[in-house]
C-alpha cells in the first residue's frame, strides 16, 4: 500500500473507493443474508477505520489528511452552527424504536462510515487531485462523493423519484460543505464528527422527511457557498 501511495496517489485514493464500497456491499449483504443487521458491516468498518488511521499516523501524514488542530481561531467557530443545525433538525422525523444493542451498533458504524468517507474522499482523493487544480479537485471530491450515494438511494425501497433526487443532490452539496470546510480549516475532525453524527442519526431515526431534506439541502447550498467566497477572498483558487 505504501509503494503504490508513493507512486500514484490517485490510484491509491481509487483503490480505497473501491475497496470501502465493496467491502461494504458484500458485508451488508451477508448481515441481512442472516438477518443480522450490520454484524458481519460493523466489524468490517472497524477493521478499515484502525487501518487506515494507524497508516496515516505511521507515514506521519496527520497535517497533510487534516488530523490535527484547526488553523481557524477560537473566535471564528461559530461556522460549524449551520452543521450542527442540519444534524439535530435529522432528529425532529423522530427516533425509530430498536431494541438498545441494535441502535448502538447501526450508530458505531455510520461514525465509522462518517470516518472512512472523510478519509477516503475529502483526504485520500482531494488531496491528490489538487495537485493539478484546487477548483477540479474540490468538484470532484463533492460529485464522485454524491455519486457514490446514488445507490443508496435508489435503493431507498419504493420512495418517490423526487424524493430519491432530493437525496442525491443533497449527498453533492454535503460533498462540497465538506471538502470546502476541510480546505478552510486545515482539519479533517470537523467534517468527520459533522458526517458521522449525521449518518449515525440517520441510523436511529424514521424515514426523512421531505421538507426537512429540502431544508437541509438549502442550509448546506448557502453555506457551501460561503465558505466558497471566503477561500476565493483568501486567494485559495487563483492558481486553479
Amino acid at each position: 500500500m505504501k509503494r503504490l501511495y508513493e507512486k500514484k496517489e490517485d490510484w491509491f485514493a481509487i483503490l480505497w473507493i473501491v475497496i470501502y464500497v465493496l467491502s461494504c456491499s458484500v458485508a451488508d449483504n451477508i448481515s441481512e443474508a442472516f438477518g443480522l443487521s450490520k454484524w458481519v458491516t460493523f466489524p468490517v468498518l472497524v477493521v478499515m477505520s484502525i487501518y487506515l488511521y494507524f497508516f496515516v499516523k505511521k507515514n506521519h501524514l496527520e497535517e497533510k489528511y487534516g488530523f490535527c488542530r484547526s488553523r481557524r481561531s477560537l473566535k471564528d467557530a461559530w461556522y460549524y452552527i449551520p452543521l450542527f443545525a442540519v444534524v439535530i433538525t435529522k432528529l425532529f422525523v423522530g427516533i425509530s424504536v430498536k431494541d438498545p444493542g441494535t441502535s448502538l451498533r447501526l450508530a458505531l458504524s455510520m461514525l465509522c462510515v462518517g470516518f472512512l468517507e472523510e478519509l477516503i474522499f475529502r483526504g485520500f482523493l482531494f488531496k491528490a487531485m489538487a495537485k493539478d487544480g484546487m477548483k477540479s479537485a474540490v468538484i470532484v471530491s463533492a460529485l464522485t462523493f454524491g455519486a457514490g450515494h446514488i445507490v443508496n438511494a435508489i435503493n431507498g425501497s419504493g420512495q418517490s423519484l423526487a424524493h430519491t433526487m432530493i437525496q442525491i443532490v443533497f449527498a453533492i452539496a454535503f460533498g462540497f460543505c465538506m471538502v470546502l470546510l476541510f480546505l478552510y480549516t486545515g482539519t479533517l475532525w470537523p467534517c468527520v464528527l459533522v458526517h458521522g453524527f449525521y449518518n449515525a442519526c440517520s441510523a436511529i431515526v424514521n424515514p426523512d422527511s421531505l421538507y426537512i431534506l429540502i431544508a437541509q439541502m438549502i442550509v448546506l447550498i448557502v453555506y457551501a457557498l460561503y465558505l466558497f467566497r471566503k477561500l476565493k477572498e483568501e486567494g485559495v483558487f487563483q492558481k486553479s
